[in-house]
C-alpha cells in the first residue's frame, strides 16, 4: 500500500488550498465543485488545518487531491482525515471525503456532522444528478465530540464504507452499491454533497489527510490518533 497524497495542511501565511502544495505526499489540490462566496484555505498553524473561508447556505465544495486514483486505476482505496474542529452550533453543516468522482453529478460521498446532530454520519452517493443517501448512523454519543477523531472513506468493490475511529474504539457504517465502479477522483468536501439543503461553516477543520491506493506494495506513514487542543477561543 502507498499513500499517494498525504498531506499536513502545513502554510507560512494563510493560502488557497488550490495553490497549496500537499506535504509529504502529492502534486496538487483542484476544485471540482465551487461554492460562491467561500473557498477552502490552509491556515497559518501548527499542527496545520484547512477549514472554509466564509459560511454559505445551502451550497457545496469539493477539492480533489492529484495524483488522481484514475491515473493509476485504483478502483479500491482508502482515504482518511482528522477532524480538528466540528461546527457545534449547527445539524447541517457537514464535512467529509468524496470517492469514485467522475464529475460533479456521479460520485460516492461519505459525510460528518456535528455530534449532537440525529445523524451524525452519513453515506451516499450522486448518480446522473441524483444524490441519494446508503447508510447513515448516529455516533456522537460514543465518541465525543469528534475533534481529533480519525475517519476514514474506503470503497472495495461494491461496498463503499464509513468508519470513525478515535481514543478507545471504532465505529463503522457500510452499504452495498455498485453503482460506480471506476477510479475516479477522491478528496475533500463539505457543504450539500449529499443534501441539497446542508450548508457550509467556517467552524468545521481538517487536520490530515491522505489517499492510499491498495493496488501498490509499499509502506505507509501512520499518524498518532490523539485529542487536538482547541487553538480557537472563539470556538471552544
Amino acid at each position: 500500500m502507498v499513500r499517494k497524497v498525504d498531506d499536513s495542511f502545513t502554510e507560512a501565511v494563510n493560502t488557497v488550498l488550490t495553490s497549496h502544495i500537499p506535504s509529504p505526499v502529492g502534486t496538487s489540490w483542484t476544485l471540482e465543485l465551487d461554492a460562491a462566496g467561500t473557498q477552502l484555505e490552509v491556515e497559518p498553524a501548527a499542527p496545520g488545518f484547512v477549514d472554509a473561508s466564509s459560511s454559505v447556505s445551502s451550497l457545496g465544495e469539493m477539492y480533489s487531491c492529484q495524483p488522481n486514483p484514475s491515473d493509476g486505476g485504483a478502483t479500491e482505496y482508502d482515504q482518511q482525515w482528522v477532524a480538528n474542529n466540528m461546527d457545534a452550533g449547527s445539524a447541517d453543516d457537514p464535512c467529509g471525503c468524496f470517492a469514485r468522482f467522475v464529475d460533479t453529478n456521479n460520485y460516492y460521498a461519505g459525510m460528518i456532522y456535528r455530534p449532537a446532530a440525529p445523524t451524525d454520519a452519513a453515506l451516499g452517493k450522486n448518480v446522473a444528478g441524483i444524490k441519494t443517501i446508503l447508510a447513515t448512523a448516529n455516533w456522537g454519543a460514543a465518541a465525543g465530540d469528534f475533534d481529533g477523531d480519525t475517519f476514514i472513506f474506503k470503497v472495495r468493490n461494491s461496498s463503499p464504507r464509513l468508519t470513525l475511529r478515535w481514543e478507545t474504539g471504532a465505529l463503522e457504517i457500510t452499504s452495498n452499491d455498485a453503482a460506480l465502479t471506476g477510479a475516479g477522483k477522491c478528496g475533500i468536501c463539505l457543504g450539500n454533497v449529499l443534501v441539497d439543503t446542508d450548508d457550509i461553516s467556517t467552524s468545521t477543520e481538517w487536520e490530515s489527510y491522505y489517499w492510499d491506493d491498495l493496488t501498490t506494495p509499499g509502506t505507509t506513514r501512520v499518524y498518532s490518533i490523539e485529542p487536538r487542543p482547541c487553538r480557537r477561543a472563539r470556538r471552544c
